[in-house]
């Protein structure tokens, strides 16, 4: 009996040990979460980014320095759309996660899809992570080489002004649409009856803008001491009212190289180089 005791308690021990072994090799390790992914995906673009920039620093002088930083910059830019295709693919998986708007945001015009967009308008119209991404808009604008992206886009940036809360960003999805239809005037302005009713139109919509949504910080605020969308807009009126192609050119008065005074009207009818250049 106390052979078999002894005998028990050791098998008891192995069975416990074996156990506790076979838990600690079959228990599964935590799965990364979306979000946590697309960090991932952030950090190691920065850092692969960061390495190879210091590479390209270091390059010693030689007669194949040119050849080097080259091939330093071909690397960079094959790895960098490496981790921009991984990112844009996490970011189509997951569109209901708030870090797809991050994605776009930073991947604007590579490679974005109607269906992008159109998943961007059902989960995000109402976030105001939208910012970033209508403020690319607003550098690029929003005409595309194909037109059912360029209607999505469109369509995108008028449920933010009907649905966002934040009154900024409905300014900035505003501002983005009146100018598309400043580029559709200038591209295609059709006969002069047309051009005088859509070019009133355009104007209504900056003065509309301007009246609702003037007072909002423009997204160049930062770089322009505080500029509102409603200087920025009229910025922009102006230049439609006054400097577009077929307009009269606006007066302006100098004086020439040998001080003589001057008229931009004095010479109309007659084809005029005007050379603007400084000296600091």
């Amino acid at each position: 009996m106390k052979i078999s005791f002894r005998v028990g308690n050791l098998l008891v021990l192995i069975i416990l040990f074996t156990g506790i072994g076979t838990y600690a090799e079959d228990k599964p390790t935590k799965k990364e979460t979306p979000e946590e992914q697309y960090k991932k995906l952030v950090r190691d673009q920065a850092e692969s980014g960061g390495k190879l920039f210091k590479k390209y620093r270091e390059v010693p002088d030689s007669p194949n320095k040119k050849s080097e930083l080259q091939k330093i910059l071909k690397e960079y830019n094959t790895k960098n759309n490496e981790f921009a295709e991984k990112i844009l693919q996490l970011a189509r998986e997951n569109p209901q996660e708030s870090f797809a708007v991050k994605a776009y945001g930073s991947l604007y015009n590579y490679n974005l899809t109607p269906k992008d967009v159109a998943n961007l308008q059902k989960y995000h119209r109402k976030s105001k992570e939208i910012k970033s991404l209508i403020s690319e808009f607003t550098f690029r604008g929003i005409n595309t080489k194909n037109p059912e992206l360029t209607l999505a886009l469109s369509a995108f940036l008028e449920s933010i002004v009907k649905d966002n809360p934040d009154k900024q960003i409905r300014g900035i999805a505003q501002f983005d649409l009146v100018k598309y239809e400043v580029f559709k005037f200038e591209k295609e302005p059709g006969n002069e009856s047309e051009a005088k009713k859509r070019a009133a139109e355009i104007e209504k919509r900056f003065n509309k803008l301007i009246e609702k949504y003037g007072d909002c910080p423009s997204i160049y605020a930062a770089l322009r001491k505080g500029e509102t969308l409603g200087e920025l807009a009229k910025r922009e009126l102006f230049e439609f009212q006054h400097l577009r192609v077929g307009l009269l050119a606006p007066e302006i008065q100098a004086e020439d190289i040998d001080g003589v005074k001057f008229k931009l009207s004095d010479y109309r009818g007659k084809v005029i180089l005007l050379d603007f250049w400084g000296d600091w």
